[in-house]
């Protein structure tokens, strides 16, 4: 069984969402697309730790967050907006 190397939390987020990164790892960034593909949210991952990304400025609905280690994807999430 592979070890989850990333956590989002909470789901349903409102204000605000984490991306928690389990182990050390360089070059991270994460994306959040909006149910139609959009991106609407963009930023850098610490090497290790919990990035804390406000999100009460979204419209409420469904995103998928996507992980990434020098562009190339690592994991993906669905999450849920509600406010």
């Amino acid at each position: 069984e592979e070890e989850q190397r990333f956590a989002v939390f909470p789901n349903p987020a409102n204000a605000n969402m984490h991306i928690k990164v389990q182990q050390g790892m360089n070059n991270l960034t994460y994306s959040i697309a909006n149910a139609v593909g959009a991106e609407v949210l963009q930023g850098t991952l610490p090497f290790t730790g919990v990035a804390h990304i406000e999100t009460g400025n979204l419209p409420a609905g469904v995103y998928v967050v996507t992980v990434a280690e020098s562009g190339a994807t690592l994991q993906t999430f669905r999450i849920v907006i509600t406010h």
